[in-house]
């Protein structure tokens, strides 16, 4: 999963997908949602101006 900030001839969108290799060729991305009602999305690589892969860790501790 990844924090990927794409530019789009001025169109800005920071967002969390996994990147996948697309089916449309070396020069594109494929962007996947974890929630399965959004489409994959293809984007030119070129478009894509940051990426940062996301790794957390949450616990949580309880004394009940």
């Amino acid at each position: 999963m990844y924090i990927v900030y794409i530019n789009i001839k001025g169109d800005e969108m920071t967002t969390v997908k996994y990147i996948q290799k697309s089916d449309k060729g070396d020069e594109y991305i494929k962007l996947v949602s974890q929630n399965p009602y959004h489409a994959p999305k293809d984007i030119n690589i070129k478009y894509l101006k940051a990426a940062a892969m996301v790794k957390a860790s949450i616990r949580m501790n309880s004394m009940i």
